[in-house]
């Protein structure tokens, strides 16, 4: 590489290596580029510029910013350029893994990623008819088994959190593991029963 193919890339470089550690965490920690370079890159013949900020022109091999993005490491957001090869909606390489957990390794990771419907147990309620209008937005990033854990019954897709009888001996359950109810539930619903509500 020769001096001035290494300074046009170096402002991207000191992005890589500085800045974008502190916003990102660990997410690109677990980025392999030799790997990416094997699997994706050579195989594909895809070149920097799908991914980066520069291209590097096949015969004097120097590489060039694009205009207007002179600073930056990337051609789109670290998320959209992540996500042309990792989303589940790309044609061209359709075999990389779609899983979140691949590249977001930790929960806080995950939840800088939690679409803004999640944030709230609200999203319980009605998440029973979107899934099954589109299953497949949901399985980006859940697994099937995720659905199994709160509902299957014997072959069925209801709630089998509770018996029958829950209403009469929940208050028992309650007490001696109340995080059992906090996964689903909130201290207002509660309260809807307890002060007269229901």
């Amino acid at each position: 590489m020769s001096n001035k193919q290494f300074l046009s890339i170096l402002p991207a470089l000191v992005l890589y290596l500085y800045v974008f550690p502190l916003v990102a965490g660990n997410i690109m920690d677990s980025f392999d580029h030799t790997l990416h370079d094997k699997k994706v890159f050579s195989p594909t013949k895809f070149s920097c510029s799908k991914c980066h900020n520069f291209s590097i022109d096949p015969i004097t091999k120097v590489a060039t910013n694009f205009d207007g993005l002179k600073d930056q490491m990337f051609v789109k957001k670290v998320k959209d350029v992540c996500h042309q090869c990792h989303s589940g909606a790309q044609i061209e390489n359709n075999s990389a893994p779609k899983t979140c957990f691949s590249c977001h390794r930790s929960i806080k990771n995950m939840k800088a990623i939690e679409p803004i419907n999640h944030q709230s147990l609200s999203w319980k309620r009605g998440h029973a008819l979107k899934a099954r209008v589109n299953t497949q937005a949901c399985l980006r990033c859940h697994t099937v088994s995720k659905c199994v854990k709160c509902h299957v019954r014997r072959d069925d897709l209801e709630m089998n959190n509770h018996s029958r009888n829950y209403r009469y001996f929940h208050s028992v359950e309650a007490r001696l593991a109340p995080q059992r109810c906090d996964k689903c539930h909130q201290r207002r619903y509660c309260v809807q029963c307890h002060l007269g509500r229901r």
